[in-house]
C-alpha cells in the first residue's frame, strides 16, 4: 500500500518509513482520517511531548483536539515498561480499555499511531512483540480499534521489518520484503501469499510466536498463491504442537496444489488436523 487513507475503523497497518517525511505525511492523514470518523485519537511514541506536537502541528483544529482529549500524546514508557518483558495479554487490557472509554465517550472507537521502532530495538523483546502484534489483530478484527504501527528501517534492518509486515495485514510497500501474510479476519487467523523453502522457516517462526498455542484454530488458506511440501510440512509441524498443547488446527479454504502436497506427505490421517477446501 502506498498511502493510509480511506481505512476503517478496525484497520491495522505496519509502515516502515525510511525519513521523517515518510513518516509525518501517512501519519497526519491517518489521524486526519480518524477525526473524520468520529474515533479518539491517541499518538504513542518514544518521543517527547513538545515533538509529538510539532509532529501533530498541522492537524487543522489540533489545539482543541487536545483540549478536549480527542487527540491525546503519550509517552511510550507510561504505556510500556522497556525494563521488563512484555506481556501482551497485558498490553491487550490497556488498549481494550482506551477502546471502552473512547466508546463511552461517544466517539465511534479508537485510533492509535505508534512509532514503536523502540520497543523492538533489543531483540530479547521481539517474540513477545509479535505475539503482541497478533493478539492486537485479533482483537482489532473484532472491535473498533485501528493502529498504525511505524517502524523506522535503518534503526531494525530489513530482517526485522519482514518479521513485522509478515503479522500485519495492510503493509506499506517500502516493508512488503516478506512473501505472504499471517493475520486475523471475522474470527480466524488468514495466510496469503506465497509459502516456499525460503520463507517457511520465517512462517515456523511467526506461528511458534503466535499467541494462539492452547485452543482450536481455523486457519483460511484459502489466499496462498503457492505453497510447497516444506510449507506445508511447517502447518502440519504447527497443527502437532496445537495438539501437543491441547488445541487443535482446521484448515481451510485448501487449493487443489495444498491438498495433493498433504496427500503425498501422507499427513490425510494427521489426528486433529482437519483439511478442507471448503472457505471458512
Amino acid at each position: 500500500m502506498q498511502d493510509v487513507g480511506g481505512l476503517g475503523t478496525s484497520d491495522h497497518v505496519c509502515w516502515a518509513y525510511e525519513d521523517a517525511r515518510d513518516f509525518s505525511r501517512p501519519a497526519l492523514r491517518w489521524l486526519a482520517d480518524g477525526v473524520a470518523l468520529g474515533q479518539r485519537l491517541i499518538y504513542v511514541s518514544g518521543r517527547s511531548r513538545e515533538r509529538m506536537r510539532r509532529d501533530v502541528a498541522p492537524l487543522p483544529d489540533v489545539a482543541d483536539l487536545l483540549k478536549r482529549g480527542t487527540l491525546q500524546l503519550v509517552c511510550l514508557e507510561d504505556v510500556y515498561d522497556l525494563s521488563a518483558p512484555m506481556v501482551p495479554e497485558e498490553q491487550l487490557a490497556t488498549y481494550a480499555a482506551a477502546t471502552d472509554h473512547a466508546l463511552a465517550d461517544g466517539y465511534t472507537g479508537l485510533r492509535v499511531l505508534a512509532e514503536v521502532t523502540d520497543l523492538v530495538a533489543d531483540p530479547a523483546r521481539r517474540p513477545a512483540h509479535l505475539r503482541w502484534e497478533h493478539l492486537a489483530d485479533e482483537f482489532m478484527a473484532a472491535k473498533p480499534l485501528a493502529a498504525m504501527c511505524a517502524y523506522r528501517r535503518e534503526a531494525l534492518g530489513d530482517e526485522v521489518i519482514g518479521d513485522l509486515a509478515a503479522v500485519h495485514p495492510l503493509v506499506h510497500a517500502a516493508a512488503a520484503s516478506t512473501p505472504f501474510r499471517l493475520y486475523f479476519e471475522a474470527g480466524r487467523m488468514v495466510l496469503s501469499g506465497s509459502v516456499d523453502a525460503f520463507s517457511s522457516d520465517l512462517l515456523a517462526r511467526l506461528l511458534a510466536a503466535s499467541h494462539v498455542q492452547s485452543r482450536e484454530v481455523v486457519l483460511d488458506v484459502g489466499g496462498l498463491d503457492f505453497i510447497d511440501a516444506r510449507g506445508v510440512a511447517t502447518l502440519a509441524d504447527w497443527g502437532g504442537r496445537l495438539r501437543a498443547g491441547k488445541g487443535g488446527l482446521r484448515l481451510v479454504g485448501a487449493s487443489p496444489l495444498l491438498r495433493r502436497i498433504w496427500s503425498v506427505l501422507r499427513l490425510d490421517n494427521v489426528a486433529g488436523i482437519s483439511l478442507s477446501a471448503e472457505p471458512a
